[in-house]
């Protein structure tokens, strides 16, 4: 069995994530936040764990949030999101985005 590509499967949703408008910006992992320092630094944090949730920035300054699972089949490492309930534009974006994704990994 091949191994899951982790690394270039995160590495592909941080660009996808900017490609809709929606800036990575933390890594809540373990109980704690890490800021983004450089992305070699995120990446690890991101999979330094089975799950993490990847918070996020839209471009009005809100903020969501998606929940990344390590150990999902290709294209599903994001699980779940959220984000404030009067912003339809960002949650049409993070859709999207999210789709885009899933298809880039066979999904």
């Amino acid at each position: 069995m091949a191994k899951h590509p982790y690394a270039s499967e995160s590495k592909s949703l941080l660009k996808t994530l900017n490609k809709h408008g929606l800036e990575p910006y933390a890594v809540h992992n373990d109980g704690c936040d890490t800021e983004y320092e450089s992305e070699a630094q995120f990446l690890d944090e991101m999979m330094g764990s089975d799950e993490c949730w990847l918070r996020v920035k839209w471009k009005t300054g809100r903020k969501a949030a998606f929940l990344l699972i390590y150990g999902n089949s290709p294209g599903e490492l994001a699980a779940d999101w959220t984000c404030p309930e009067d912003t339809p534009e960002m949650m049409s974006a993070m859709d999207k985005a999210i789709d885009e994704h899933a298809a880039k990994y066979g999904m």
